[in-house]
């Protein structure tokens, strides 16, 4: 599971997000938001590495139109740990 902290354009950044695919498969799924942190949105994604994924999602959200002006972080959950990418 992928985590993207963005307080701001978050329906513009989940459209541009899950409209991206690989070999006409959607890459990223949007599953929900946190109810207590409304700045944290939550991604199923079919790749199996999570440093993959949060690497093109941050190329995703670079490249959209509101990219170079967002502040946002991608972390990889796996039930029990939060990984980090930079």
């Amino acid at each position: 599971m992928i985590i993207l902290y963005c307080g701001l354009k978050q329906k513009y950044l989940i459209s541009q997000i899950e409209k991206f695919k690989i070999n006409e498969q959607h890459v990223f799924k949007f599953i929900k938001k946190d109810t207590h942190n409304n700045i944290k949105l939550y991604f199923d994604t079919i790749l199996e590495d999570d440093g993959e994924a949060c690497h093109i999602m941050k190329n995703i959200i670079l490249r959209s139109d509101f990219g170079q002006i967002l502040f946002f972080n991608i972390v990889s959950f796996d039930g029990e740990k939060i990984t980090w990418f930079h």
